[in-house]
């Protein structure tokens, strides 16, 4: 039983590989750089965050009314 994958390859076509390989990623993140800019998933992003920090003021502010109601009481 032979199993293609551990037999040697000569360095020209793992030279022409590695070479796809990094042309193929290169093309992956300028793709999504394109992408997300296109989309303006940063602005998204940090729009998000600003609203996830309003958010816990007021759930702040409102446990502070809470407890100052109950020791009222």
């Amino acid at each position: 039983m032979k199993f293609i994958f551990l037999q040697a390859t000569p360095s020209g076509e793992i030279v022409a590989f590695v070479f796809i390989l990094a042309i193929s990623i290169a093309v992956f993140f300028g793709i999504r750089g394109i992408l997300l800019w296109y989309w303006k998933v940063d602005t998204l992003v940090k729009n998000q965050e600003e609203a996830n920090q309003i958010l816990r003021s007021i759930a702040r502010m409102l446990e502070l009314r809470e407890e100052s109601t109950s020791k009222s009481d």
